[in-house]
């Protein structure tokens, strides 16, 4: 198979893919909501919604410190020899996941824009909870998948592969 199928089917799937999440963006966006309404948010919330937003700002920063840490490790141990498949999946898997990590925390952030634009106050809603509980678990599976990734490239000598039975 030629360089050239291969990539148009990489922008045909990475196409599908945008599709997929806007459709889940809008889906999301049209589901129904019963909250108060809120004048003005107390100290106690301006306080929560900050902290919130840091969070946000700390997973997502930590998020783009994995994928260059894993770019980094992979293009400056590839430069002596290939990298062995398996490391390849392990370095694609981590920069999966933290892609969607920060599509997440992405997604969290217009969540709660959504809710203080509709004047209610709840960041335990699913709408804003569960973007946010996928943007940290997904940040810490891939720093997971990165810490084995360098560990067994580490243990090896750089060019060894997957010698000797070592997936």
């Amino acid at each position: 198979m030629s360089a050239r199928p291969r990539s148009s089917h990489f922008y045909v799937a990475l196409a599908a893919l945008v599709a997929l999440l806007c459709g889940l963006e809008s889906l999301v966006g049209s589901l129904p909501f019963a909250e108060q309404m809120l004048a003005k948010l107390s100290d106690f919330q301006l306080k929560e919604l900050e902290t919130y937003i840091e969070m946000n700002k700390l997973l997502t920063t930590l998020a783009t410190l994995a994928i260059g840490a894993t770019t980094g490790f992979a293009v400056n141990r590839g430069a002596a020899a290939p990298l062995a498949p398996a490391d390849v999946r392990k370095a694609v898997a981590s920069w999966t996941l933290s892609g969607v990590s920060l599509y997440a925390g992405h997604f969290a952030y217009q969540q709660v824009i959504w809710m203080l634009d509709q004047r209610f106050f709840n960041l335990f809603y699913p709408r804003v909870w569960w973007p946010t509980q996928a943007q940290f678990w997904t940040f810490l599976v891939s720093v997971i998948v990165l810490a084995d990734f360098i560990h067994g490239n580490l243990t090896r000598p750089a060019g060894a592969g997957s010698v000797g039975g070592r997936p």
